[in-house]
């Protein structure tokens, strides 16, 4: 047994009356299926990215548009629409001291096309500063000119305080 859809159009008369129905049946199973396979991948990645504890971004190099997905609230405190504004939206987060590294390693990125892996600070909603972990990768265009770039946001404040503090115990 299949999944019909069936679509009913009056018929009428030049002179305006009833003269009869057309119907129209499609089988629609195989449509179904694949919605309810997507559907279901669509909830198993959604679920993964939440469970990484990460903030997903997917920027558009040329309209410097940034859609996010994961954990932002969790991680940073602010909503997904508190963060619009594209990538200047995201700088205006980074800790000053960090700006112009941030900005030259993209510049940089964009002209060797090489995968990104930075750290840098950025303003949590509550005013503090975490460190993250940022690592992406650009997708090119059919020119292998950079159109996009997909990665991940993660909170590293943790490690960075083990580091600090492993340092200071060997100075002493």
């Amino acid at each position: 047994i299949g999944i019909l859809s069936y679509h009913i159009s009056l018929l009428n008369s030049i002179e305006g009356n009833q003269d009869g129905f057309l119907v129209h049946v499609q089988d629609i199973t195989e449509r179904k299926q694949v919605e309810k396979k997507i559907e279901l991948w669509k909830n198993r990645y959604e679920a993964a990215i939440m469970a990484s504890n990460n903030v997903l971004y997917d920027w558009d190099s040329h309209t410097n548009e940034v859609v996010y997905g994961g954990d932002l609230e969790n991680i940073l405190g602010y909503t997904f629409d508190e963060m619009a504004g594209g990538l200047p939206r995201w700088i205006e987060f980074i800790h000053p001291d960090d700006r112009a590294y941030f900005e030259e390693v993209i510049a940089m990125l964009i002209q060797t096309k090489k995968h990104a892996h930075l750290e840098y600070r950025i303003r949590k909603k509550n005013g503090g500063y975490i460190y993250v972990e940022d690592s992406g990768r650009f997708f090119l265009d059919n020119s292998g000119n950079p159109v996009r770039m997909v990665g991940f946001v993660k909170d590293i404040s943790s490690r960075k305080q083990f580091e600090a503090e492993k340092q200071k115990l060997e100075a002493q």
